[in-house]
């Protein structure tokens, strides 16, 4: 009997031993879960700040390349100061085109033309191509001149009241009937 009980205490030992190893494996199971937990909330706070730094990193490039824009748009406006200082100068031949009484859009074809054709602006004046231009212009500002303008629409009569007209007062019929009889 004595053997039995000492097996049996053998046995309710190896459970209890059994049990602690079971308890203590799902602790240090708990603990490794509990620490991958942390591993991967770590990694999440990482890749929001990796995120973070890179939206960061964005924001400073575009932020450059305003300041840059910003200060191209300031030094164009004042570009144009600067040359409203200088007075335009005309060539010679600009100056006696204009004495001919060409206008600053025919002096411009002029200019074009003398470039197209390799010759000064005076010559490029007497040219066909400059010639048949100015004319068609010409016509072109005679027609308009000489079109009418929009109509206005007729002036609005009152109309005449008679004994048939709708809508005749009691009063407006015997003024009607006095003005025919004479009264």
């Amino acid at each position: 009997m004595e053997n039995e009980t000492t097996e049996s205490v053998d046995s309710i030992n190896d459970e209890e031993v059994v049990e602690e190893t079971t308890e203590e494996e799902a602790e240090v199971e708990e603990t490794e879960a509990e620490e991958e937990e942390e591993e991967e909330e770590e990694q999440e706070d990482d890749s929001e700040a990796d995120e973070l730094r890179a939206r960061l990193e964005q924001l400073e490039k575009e932020n450059k390349t305003l300041k840059i824009q910003k200060a191209k748009i300031k030094s164009k406006k004042e570009a144009p100061k600067n040359s409203e200082q200088t007075a335009p100068s005309l060539s010679k031949e600009e100056v006696i085109l204009f004495a001919r009484g060409l206008s600053e859009e025919e002096v411009e074809k002029v200019k074009t033309i003398a470039k197209l054709e390799g010759e000064t602006p005076l010559v490029a004046a007497e040219s066909d191509l400059f010639k048949l231009w100015k004319e068609k212009e010409d016509k072109k500002k005679e027609t308009q001149e000489t079109q009418l303008g929009a109509s206005r629409g007729s002036v609005k009569v009152k109309p005449k009241k008679d004994f048939k007209s709708p809508e005749l007062t009691p009063e407006e019929h015997k003024a009607l009937w006095k003005k025919k009889m004479g009264r």
